[in-house]
């Protein structure tokens, strides 16, 4: 079985402190608000794919990453589409779909959905 993020709730906290900048097409740089590093993440909504350089995602599926870089590049994605949007992450399906909201599946366990 492959790996699954455990503290679902502490990636969405930490996401909230990245900053994102898009770097053209799918790809976007998340400065992390943790070190003074910056990962490249290929993401695209629409496939529910994404990719991350850090060192949790070098080693995902590819397509499968659900690391808190993804996280803050689909909270930036959401606000500039609706700027009052807020991605929400869940670690099982069933709280999800207590959401009633559409949900993106990351890989990694990390179900995304989106209040806006």
């Amino acid at each position: 079985m492959a790996k699954q993020i455990k503290q679902v709730k502490a990636i969405q906290a930490k996401s909230r402190n990245h900053a994102v900048t898009h770097a053209g097409g799918y790809q976007y740089q998340v400065a992390s608000g943790s070190s003074d590093k910056v990962y490249t993440v290929h993401y695209s909504p629409k496939g529910g794919y994404s990719t991350c350089t850090c060192d949790w995602g070098k080693y995902r599926p590819v397509g499968e990453c659900g690391c808190s870089h993804v996280v803050a590049v689909a909270q930036h994605v959401a606000a500039q589409e609706t700027p009052t949007a807020k991605v929400y992450a869940w670690g099982t399906e069933q709280a999800a779909d207590r959401q009633k909201k559409s949900k993106l599946h990351l890989g990694d366990g990390v179900i995304l959905t989106v209040t806006k």
